[in-house]
Parts: C-alpha cells; sequence; structure tokens
C-alpha cells in the first residue's frame, strides 16, 4: 500500500524454482532482499490485503509437487509466516480480493495441468485466517492469473481460459453465464478493468494454440 513491490518466488535461468523474495523501491529504483517465503513457489498468486499485508497462495515446487499451503507477508516485519492449507492444491489459478476483505481463489490445476484443471473455488477468510471451498464455475479454467476482474460492483467476470465469460456474484455466491461469447477457447488473455467499469480482454492463446491480435470489450448492465 506505500508503494512498493513485492516480488517473490518464481523461476530462475537455469528453471530452478526460487523461494527467495525482495522488495522493489520505486523513488530509488532499488531491489532490496528481505527474509525467503516459507516454501519454493512458482505458479502462485499474491493478493494485497486490505491491511496492507500481502497473500500468497499455492503454486507448484515441481511438475508433480503442486502446492496448497499458503503464508502471509507483512511489511512492517517483512517476513513471510504460515497461514492454514487450501482445501485442493492449486497452481496457475486466480486470486482477487473482494470487497469484503476476503480473497477469491479461482480454478487452477493439479499436477497434470490439462488432465486435472479445476472448476472450484475457495475463499480465505481474513478473520480466522482459513479457506472454505465456495461457489462451482460452469467450466474448468486454469492459466487464468489474468483472467479475472474485480469489477465495481464488487462482482466478478471471469473471461479467459474458457469459451465462455461468467461472473461471479458476491452476494449470492454463485457463478453465471454472462451475455455474448469469446467465440474460441483463450489461455493468457488479460482482462482490464477500465474507467467506465468495461473490460478489455486482450490476446491470449486460442484452443488451436495460435496467438491472437484480437480484443473483446465486457460491459456490465
Amino acid at each position: 500500500q506505500d508503494g512498493r513491490v513485492l516480488v517473490i518466488g518464481g523461476y530462475n535461468g537455469s528453471m530452478n524454482r526460487l523461494q527467495s523474495a525482495e522488495l522493489y523501491e520505486p523513488s530509488t529504483q532499488t531491489s532490496v532482499a528481505v527474509s525467503p517465503m516459507s516454501e519454493v513457489r512458482m505458479a502462485h498468486s499474491a493478493s494485497l490485503l486490505q491491511d496492507g499485508r500481502v497473500l500468497i497462495v499455492g503454486g507448484s515446487q515441481s511438475r508433480g509437487n503442486i502446492l496448497s499451503s499458503a503464508e502471509l507477508f507483512d511489511p512492517t516485519t517483512q517476513t513471510f509466516s504460515p497461514v492454514a492449507n487450501l482445501s485442493t492444491p492449486r497452481h496457475k489459478h486466480a486470486a482477487i480480493t473482494l470487497p469484503n476483505g476476503n480473497v477469491l481463489i479461482i480454478g487452477g490445476s493439479g499436477a497434470g495441468d490439462f488432465d486435472e484443471q479445476y472448476s472450484t473455488t475457495e475463499s480465505f477468510d481474513v478473520r480466522n485466517l482459513t479457506f472454505q471451498p465456495t461457489a462451482t464455475m460452469q467450466e474448468e479454467r486454469f492459466k487464468i492469473s489474468d483472467a479475472a476482474t474485480l469489477l465495481a460492483d464488487g462482482n466478478v467476470l471471469i473471461a479467459g481460459s474458457g469459451m465462455r465469460a461468467e461472473l461471479y456474484n458476491t452476494a449470492a455466491n454463485r457463478f453465471g453465464e454472462v451475455g455474448g461469447s469469446l467465440g474460441q477457447e483463450l489461455s493468457y488473455s488479460t482482462a482490464t478493468r477500465l474507467e467506465n467499469n468495461q473490460v478489455l480482454i486482450a490476446g491470449g492463446y486460442t484452443d488451436s494454440i495460435q496467438i491472437t491480435n484480437k480484443t473483446w470489450l465486457y460491459e456490465s448492465n
């Protein structure tokens, strides 16, 4: 919340998964190392909470080792601390901080990627630091870290990593299909909310594994 950027995990040029973390300071354009995470992680999610802490969820340590663990980064102490585990091990999922402060964890996959994609979601409760299963999407989706968008009304648009877009209603705790169609299955597309509350979906890979330059606009009612 103070403008610094937390950089965590991933892998290096030798394809080694990382446990390290650092903070980037925009005013000096420098990065400093901080204490490492509790575990090595890549393809995880990181969500800024309303109190300034960062929730790190899931990820993988190898193709066959998908994580259910999660941890919190405290910017005051610059340290990580484990919290309760996910209900399901996940990587390549999406995570959205909701207006009530909880974090919605969406889709992802297990060890087999295409053989084990998830339509399930779960919610991280910031009060008791635990995860609970929530609503189920209409489609299985992974590689969706940039395809989930929090709208101004508090609902969440899922547009990408599937043929159809759908909307998560936070008040009713359910997913529903939205009008229109992307026309093709997408992965690694991006979804960006504009100032007028439209969402721009851009690029990515199609179901035929071709890179596309197409864009779409979602407009809420």
